[in-house]
């Protein structure tokens, strides 16, 4: 159940990392794209195949995955639930 509990614990923390990143990744991903004539439209909508809603979705899924591997290679792995370090002492 431990490794469970701690898989839980990355992936909502993937999720809170995906959600702040979300607004400023997209205003640079669509500045950049309007630089070379691509609406922001289009380019949410994945080429008018999604909603808008759904294009947002698929955005955001697309940097959680993105987002994923980071958090894991920064996840405190030697930390107790308290936040403290362990030590060969206790």
């Amino acid at each position: 159940m431990n490794g469970l509990a701690f898989g839980c614990r990355l992936i909502v923390m993937s999720a809170i990392v995906a959600s702040l990143l979300y607004w400023p990744s997209a205003i640079v991903v669509v500045a950049l794209f309007g630089l070379f004539g691509v609406p922001a439209e289009t380019l949410v909508t994945l080429g008018g195949r999604l909603g808008i809603f759904s294009g947002m979705l698929a955005w955001w899924m697309l940097l959680f995955l993105v987002v994923l591997p980071c958090v894991v290679s920064a996840f405190p792995w030697n930390v107790r639930l308290d936040g403290f370090r362990k030590t060969k002492k206790s």
